[in-house]
C-alpha cells in the first residue's frame, strides 16, 4: 500500500480567491462539471486560509488514462475565470493521518464529504451554512458512543475557540455559553430546532444523514489506528470546512449543542 500511495497521481490546484462567495462559485462553475464530467478515482476540496490569503484547494486523482485531459479541462476552467492557480503534486498526509491506513480513510471520508457539499451547495442560498455545519456535526456526533458525546462537544468547542488561550480576541460570546444562562440556553434551543428541521428534510438532511451513516462504516471498516473520538475530532473540522463554516462558528456550533444537550440531559 505504502508504494501505491507514494506515487505522485495526485494533482492538486491552489487558487486564491478574494472572498468566500467565490469559493461556492468556482465550486459551481469549475468543480462541479469537472467532477461530474470525468471519471475520477478520487478528489476532494477544502477552502484555507494563510498569509497569502484565501484559497479554495482542489486535489485530483484520476485514472492513468484520462488524467491529461482531466487536468487540461480543470486548467482551462480556472483560466476561463481570470483566477490565479498555484499548481502542484500532492504527496499523501502520511503523518497527520498516522500512516497508509489512516491516509486511506482520510482519503474516502474526503472524497465522500466533498460529493456531499457539492450536493449540498445549492441550499445554502436558503439554508444558512452555520445550520448545515450544525447539522452535520450533531450527526457525526450521534455516532460516538453515548458516554463520549457530551465531552466531545465541550472540547471541540474548546479547541475551536483558540485553545482556551486568552489572547485570542476573536473568541464569540456563544463559544463560552453556560448551561445556567437563560439567554445561551435560549440559542441553543433555536439552534436545536434549526437542525432538527433541517436533519428531517430530504434536501439537507438526508445527504447528512447518508454521509454520517457511511463515515461511521468507512472507519468501522478501515485499518485506521485512531479511536472514533479523534477520528470525529478530526473529520468534523474538515467536513464542517467544506461547507463553508470558519472556527470560530464551530465553536460557536459546539458550545450550543453542548449546552442543549446538558440540559437535555438534566431535563
Amino acid at each position: 500500500m505504502l508504494e501505491t500511495l507514494l506515487r505522485p497521481d495526485w494533482r492538486y490546484w491552489r487558487v486564491y480567491v478574494p472572498d468566500l462567495p467565490s469559493v461556492t462559485r468556482l465550486l459551481n462553475e469549475v468543480v462541479r462539471p469537472v467532477v461530474g464530467g470525468h471519471p475520477l478515482r478520487r478528489w476532494f476540496f477544502l477552502q484555507y486560509m494563510d498569509m497569502s490569503g484565501l484559497q479554495l484547494r482542489v486535489r485530483v486523482q484520476a485514472f492513468a488514462e484520462s488524467a491529461a485531459l482531466v487536468e487540461a479541462d480543470l486548467d482551462r476552467r480556472f483560466a476561463e475565470r481570470g483566477t490565479e492557480v498555484v499548481k502542484r503534486w500532492y504527496e499523501p498526509e502520511l503523518a497527520k493521518f498516522r500512516g497508509p491506513d489512516g491516509v486511506e480513510f482520510a482519503e474516502r471520508v474526503a472524497h465522500l464529504g466533498s460529493d456531499t457539499a457539492l450536493e449540498l451547495l445549492p441550499g445554502r442560498a436558503s439554508v444558512h451554512r452555520i445550520t448545515q455545519a450544525a447539522a452535520h456535526t450533531a450527526a457525526i456526533v450521534e455516532g460516538l458512543p453515548a458516554d463520549q458525546q457530551v465531552s466531545f462537544l465541550h472540547q471541540y468547542a474548546w479547541y475551536w475557540s483558540g485553545r482556551g488561550a486568552r489572547t485570542v480576541a476573536w473568541r464569540p460570546a456563544a463559544a463560552t455559553a453556560r448551561p445556567d444562562d437563560p439567554a445561551a440556553v435560549r440559542q441553543a434551543g433555536r439552534l436545536f430546532e434549526n437542525v432538527t428541521r433541517e436533519l428531517a428534510t430530504d434536501r439537507v438532511g438526508k445527504p447528512l444523514r447518508r454521509y454520517a451513516e457511511r463515515f461511521w462504516t468507512e472507519y468501522r471498516e478501515s485499518a485506521r489506528r485512531v479511536s472514533p473520538y479523534r477520528a470525529a475530532f478530526q473529520h468534523v473540522h474538515l467536513m464542517n470546512n467544506r461547507l463553508g463554516a470558519v472556527p470560530g462558528e464551530e465553536a460557536q456550533i459546539a458550545r450550543l449543542l453542548w449546552v442543549q444537550r446538558l440540559r437535555s440531559i438534566g431535563n
